[in-house]
């Protein structure tokens, strides 16, 4: 089910293993073992296309279940729910800020960057799914506004969905063995001098 996002992580955790030689040779071979992998030099996966759509669909998910998350909280507090977007802009702020940061790390070919990205991405899933269970229950109970919350949070299950379809993709290995790739390379570029 998942396929492709295993691969991707595995290449990761082996490239970042075999990236700590300071052996010029032996990160040729690796350089070209993962140019192998990347196909072809020019292509979708060198804009890393894969992870940016990844990204939007997160995103979106992630806004659409805010509101019912943090009013349910605010009320848990009873808090006046008006100031509900106190919690709404901070969550969404430092969600783009960690999955920013985490896309940067990604593009240099740093293996925790991708973890953080694939945490990001199953948190949101995990709230995506809470939401909608939640407003699936108001729904059927016949609570104010559900029907609202209810389509809100089918939305924003169907884009985590799709965010999760734009990883699990053969382009989305492509994309990681290209920077990786660029990773090793620039690690070639800094012991040359040190191996003639």
């Amino acid at each position: 089910m998942i396929k492709y996002i295993k691969q991707g992580l595995a290449l990761s955790t082996i490239t970042d293993k075999k990236i700590r030689t300071d052996d010029f040779a032996e990160l040729e071979s690796l350089k070209e073992r993962l140019m192998d992998r990347f196909e072809s030099p020019i292509g979708w996966h060198t804009s890393g296309m894969p992870i940016i759509l990844s990204f939007v669909c997160a995103l979106i998910s992630f806004a659409l279940i805010q509101a019912p998350l943090w009013i349910a909280i605010f009320q848990w507090f009873d808090l006046p729910r008006q100031t509900v977007f106190m919690g709404i802009f901070p969550a969404l702020a430092l969600f783009c800020v960690l999955a920013v940061s985490s896309m940067m790390a990604i593009s240099r070919g740093f293996l925790f960057g991708l973890k953080l990205f694939l945490l990001l991405i199953a948190l949101t899933a995990v709230g995506s799914a809470a939401i909608f269970i939640m407003s699936s229950i108001a729904s059927v109970s016949a609570a104010e506004g559900s029907l609202g919350r209810l389509i809100g949070a089918a939305l924003g299950l169907i884009f985590i969905i799709l965010s999760g379809q734009c990883l699990n993709s053969r382009i989305f290995v492509r994309s990681i063995a290209y920077a990786l790739h660029n990773r090793v390379w620039r690690k070639q570029l800094k012991i040359q001098p040190h191996a003639r």
